[in-house]
């Protein structure tokens, strides 16, 4: 009987007071009360008086019920204080009550009471909140994008030649200098051909002296001495043979048509150069290769015949197509990381031809394959974690 009396008074959200004489009583308003009527015949009671208990939040947890055998009823100064009771202690009971529940049915009421706000009719921030929370997982959840490896390049010439010195000598002129275009056969520069040139006539000298030689010899019919003379003519003539080749080599001229990559001694001229030592080298305007130092991390990713775009620092408006050709499988350090080395192709343009020159750097991106964007914005930590993780977990 007492917990349909309350119940009732709970169902109204309203303190509920019945007598036994009467239903209303010093102002109280007047609510159904049937529960409470069989409350006072089952117990004696002359009157009794409902309390709904709510929390800080003034939602009802609960109710109080008092009890009167007075014939004179509940006063309204006791009701008044009993209305203070309720008031103070019902915050308190609800939160020793919270207190009291074990950590998965507070996490199970905590979902229950935010699911609650999400789809009750108050709590709009939070409605929006949640909102936009779900539009966000499904926008990474089916969003992708083109996945591409970025790396450092630089472009060298397919085939470089190197243009060295042929003897030890003079540098003497210089006529282009680097980046400069050469046609095939154009003169790069002019070695000191004078000493040369004075062995060549010593040379010629003593080769027309063996011819007289040889001619009275044959006059006088001794042929012991035509034999030795004929060697010692073939002889000087080697020597003037390789003398005129020098002089020819003196002159410095480009193997095939091309751009001067290295080579700049006009401030040089006259100081002596070394047998081999290198003076210039060419490389060809329409054959280029690219090479890339891609990281570690990332060169799984790579495979031959994959394309990709790439923009020098000379010219970062232009885009430039390439195709990747050859992996390297050693590593080179580099920026404090381990690189491996990748080669492409150029895709040739013959709108744009001449504007690459060999030894322009710049910034490459290799296409892999079409992914979900969180993943590719977050692979690099991933692949750390997962590091990290085998490192430590036994």
């Amino acid at each position: 009987a007492l917990r349909r009396a309350m119940l009732e008074s709970l169902d109204q959200g309203a303190p509920i007071l019945r007598s036994a004489a009467r239903d209303e009583e010093d102002g109280e308003p007047a609510f159904v009360s049937r529960a409470h009527g069989d409350l006072l015949s089952a117990q004696g009671a002359m009157s009794a008086f409902t309390l709904p208990l709510t929390d800080a939040d003034d939602q009802v947890i609960g109710a109080i019920l008092l009890e009167h055998r007075d014939i004179d009823g509940i006063p309204a100064p006791v009701r008044d204080r009993a209305r203070a009771i309720a008031a103070l202690v019902g915050p308190i009971l609800h939160q020793k009550r919270l207190n009291d529940r074990s950590w998965p049915m507070r996490a199970l009421l905590w979902l229950g009471g935010l699911f609650a706000a999400v789809l009750g009719p108050a709590r709009l921030g939070l409605k929006l909140i949640v909102l936009a929370l779900a539009a966000a997982v499904y926008f990474f959840s089916t969003a992708t994008t083109a996945f591409e490896v970025t790396a450092d390049a630089r472009l060298e010439g397919q085939v470089q030649r190197i243009i060295s010195a042929p003897f030890d000598g003079y540098l003497v002129d210089q006529a282009v200098r680097p980046v400069d275009r050469v046609a095939e056969g154009a003169i790069l520069a002019q070695l000191d051909d004078r000493d040369i040139r004075l062995q060549l006539l010593s040379t010629e000298a003593q080769l027309r002296q063996r011819l007289v030689e040889m001619n009275a010899a044959v006059a006088e019919g001794r042929r012991t001495d035509q034999a030795l003379l004929d060697a010692q003519i073939a002889q000087v003539e080697a020597e003037r043979d390789l003398l005129r080749e020098q002089i020819a080599r003196t002159v410095l001229r480009a193997p095939f048509a091309g751009v001067i990559v290295s080579g700049d001694r006009t401030q040089q001229l006259g100081a002596a150069v070394s047998r081999g030592e290198e003076l210039f080298v060419v490389a060809p305007l329409d054959d280029y290769r690219l090479r890339l130092a891609v990281a570690e991390g990332d060169i799984a990713e790579i495979a031959p015949d994959q394309t990709g775009q790439v923009r020098f620092a000379a010219r970062p408006d232009d885009t430039f197509g390439f195709t990747v050709n050859r992996i390297m499988s050693v590593a080179e350090v580099g920026q404090g990381l381990n690189r491996f080395a990748v080669e492409g192709a150029i895709a040739p343009d013959g709108d744009r031809q001449g504007v690459l020159l060999p030894g322009m750097e710049g910034v490459a991106r290799i296409g892999v394959d079409e992914r979900l964007l969180i993943r590719v914005w977050t692979q690099d930590a991933l692949d750390w974690l997962r590091l990290a993780l085998w490192r430590w977990i036994p």
